[in-house]
């Protein structure tokens, strides 16, 4: 996090944090986020609205208890800006930045690999949503620990309604052989957004064999550019 999350999530087994998942098979899966009920539902990251309302919130850094309802954080832009400091035309016209970091480890066998995706929309179905860019699938070999990051810098305007910027990614094997640097590229899908309410953001994971693996992501963020 830093001085331009407008929205963000990170680790941990709370509400509003991302749990480790466990998975043992090869469908692709939504990433996570804790709720007061106890069962994790899938995480969205969407900027704050002008009619959002924002009662107590975690503060939106690593640095500072997670717990603590509203503690500062150094630098943080909800220190110094009324609540919800945004309005409809915000996002209209400027960049946004969505950027997802995790790690995990992926169950022995020798055909494993590791896949994660970034899309645009609001449904937990992810063939409702719209890909925005995805990792070349990680060979993990024989299984073990694997940690990514993915970044995309957005663009959307009210006129066209269209999504259009480029992303990249990093991912790392333990082993070294297999890891995964991908500069900007082009994102071809170009969705259609019809108002600010969907800028609407979730990831995903697919491993390729189903031998029982783990996930958790760190960190889940927007920022204004």
């Amino acid at each position: 996090m830093n001085v331009n999350t407008i929205a963000g999530f990170l680790n941990g087994s709370g509400r509003n944090q991302f749990p480790s998942q466990a998975l043992a098979a090869v469908t692709e899966t939504a990433f996570t986020i804790g709720t007061d009920s106890g069962t994790p539902t899938t995480a969205f990251i969407v900027p704050p609205q002008q009619a959002a309302i924002l009662g107590g919130v975690s503060p939106l850094s690593p640095n500072v208890n997670q717990a603590l309802l509203n503690a500062p954080a150094t630098q943080s832009q909800f220190n110094i800006l009324p609540d919800p400091p945004f309005n409809t035309g915000t996002f209209d016209g400027r960049l946004i930045r969505v950027r997802l970091s995790g790690a995990g480890n992926a169950g022995a066998n020798a055909a494993q690999s590791v896949t994660v995706r970034l899309y645009q929309g609001t449904s937990a179905t992810l063939g409702s949503d719209t890909l925005l860019g995805a990792t070349t699938a990680l060979a993990t070999v024989a299984g073990g620990a694997f940690s990514f990051f993915m970044e995309a810098l957005l663009f959307w305007e009210s006129t066209t309604q269209i999504m259009s910027g480029y992303f990249q990614y990093q991912a790392n094997f333990a082993n070294k052989a297999g890891s995964i640097t991908a500069n900007y590229a082009q994102i071809t899908n170009y969705p259609v957004v019809t108002s600010p309410a969907g800028l609407s953001f979730l990831g995903s994971i697919q491993f390729g064999n189903a031998a029982a693996s783990t996930v958790q992501l760190k960190e889940f963020a927007a920022e204004q550019v």
